[in-house]
């Protein structure tokens, strides 16, 4: 679970560091590459693939 938004983060912060560059063309891959992964977390959240083997088994 902790994947997802540290990859949003890592991308995210890419993406503001070309802005202050002023490279607009690497801001906008940076920050879909940043929206991919934010959808994707979502998606697996929904499906409840999160952390789905490292839950204690119920009794």
């Amino acid at each position: 679970m902790i994947v997802y938004p540290l990859f949003v983060a890592f991308w995210a912060w890419r993406a503001l560091d070309y802005l202050h560059e002023g490279n607009l063309v690497f801001t906008c891959l940076m920050a879909v590459a940043a929206g991919v992964f934010a959808l994707e977390g979502v998606k697996a959240v929904r499906r409840g693939r999160v952390l789905a083997s490292r839950l204690p088994a119920t009794s």
